[in-house]
């Protein structure tokens, strides 16, 4: 059913840790509706230099606060072309990772960090025929919470390592903004 044992270790991990961290009670969560932009560098190989193409990413994100400040989020993002479509391929890809946040609270504005782990999946026939990898991600934004009712609004600055593709690692560079709903 599985065909990479690592990537299938990861995903039980991953999901044992939501169910885990979503037992505990909460302080507060929401859901983020985003559109983005993935900024992907070339890499060098053995093989040669990759040239890949940068393109748009659609998602939700939800997070739940364990304290006050730290909190735990789960992002699931589609692209209509994937983070390892070379220049000029159709390659559609979905990404999921799981981020611990640190929130800083300033009253209805919200900075925070972040630092994760995932998994992107490129579905299409182009070269590098990686199908899943491994991901690391961090980075940071901005919250502007209820303002109108539960609804507010999110930027984020995502920094990933895509591990595995081919012989080396793939960076990219992911900025995206939505729509916060808080409850």
């Amino acid at each position: 059913m599985c065909g990479d044992a690592k990537i299938c270790s990861l995903t039980k991990l991953l999901f044992s840790g939501i169910f885990l961290i979503s037992s505990n009670p909460v302080y507060a969560s929401d859901i983020s509706l985003f559109a983005g932009w993935w900024d992907v560098n070339s890499t060098t190989l053995s093989i040669g230099e990759l040239e890949f193409d940068n393109f748009s990413v659609f998602g939700i994100r939800h997070e739940k606060d364990i304290f006050s400040i730290l909190g735990f989020e789960n992002t699931f993002s589609f692209s209509p072309g994937s983070v390892l479509t070379t220049a000029g391929e159709n390659d559609k890809g979905i990404q999921s990772t799981s981020n611990l946040v640190l929130n800083i609270p300033v009253g209805r504005v919200l900075p925070f960090v972040t630092a994760g782990l995932g998994v992107s999946h490129k579905m299409g026939g182009s070269f590098p025929d990686v199908g899943r990898s491994f991901l690391i991600n961090w980075g940071a934004g901005v919250k502007l919470t209820r303002l109108v009712g539960l609804m507010g609004l999110r930027m984020d600055y995502r920094r990933f390592s895509i591990r595995g593709v081919l012989d080396g690692n793939v960076s990219t560079n992911e900025l995206s903004a939505g729509v916060m709903f808080t409850y």
